[in-house]
């Protein structure tokens, strides 16, 4: 999420043992290398999130937490605004391309709990959960539009050679 302009937020895998994050306020780095070690495997599903506050991000991998440290307080934190652009599978700045699949992103405007993440991770949720922000369940099956489920019309359009698969994993409904 870090194009057409830097110092916004960004998620990568890197060199199958970690995943990588930056987190900007717009105009300046709070943190570079948000990071988790993590050994992740070619060919398996795993569930990422990332919270973040003004004060600290905690990064989970399947529900547990692997990681959580400080942000510099020196301006609040930004995903996305008139001036970054939300990317799913690029960043928009170094034309680096996710070699992976994606079954489902979620945006909430709060910083969710552990325990929250757990109990909604392995189900598809109905678009209305309050702080729900963005909710991109990637089922559409063709064309070169995502939905956004949240209901705010965050809309986006497939670029580049993207194309659907079925071999996301099972959610429970």
């Amino acid at each position: 999420s870090r194009g057409p302009k830097d110092y916004s937020f960004d998620i990568k895998f890197r060199q199958g043992k970690r995943f990588h994050g930056d987190i900007g306020n717009g105009s300046r780095w709070l943190v570079m290398m948000a990071n988790a070690t993590y050994r992740y495997s070619p060919n398996k599903w795993y569930h990422l999130a990332y919270t973040v506050t003004p004060t600290n991000y905690c990064i989970y991998v399947n529900g547990e937490q692997w990681s959580e440290r400080p942000i510099s307080p020196e301006g609040n934190p930004v995903l996305y605004d008139d001036r970054h652009q939300l990317c799913l599978g690029a960043d928009g700045i170094d034309q680096g391309y996710l070699d992976g699949c994606v079954a489902e992103v979620r945006i909430w405007n709060t910083a969710r709990t552990a325990a929250e993440i757990r109990s909604s991770m392995p189900r598809a949720l109905a678009g209305d959960e309050p702080g729900l922000q963005g909710y991109w369940r990637c089922d559409e099956g063709s064309g070169t539009t995502i939905q956004d489920k949240s209901g705010h019309g965050f809309d986006g359009t497939l670029v580049d050679g993207v194309s659907w698969t079925t071999t996301a994993p099972v959610r429970l409904r």
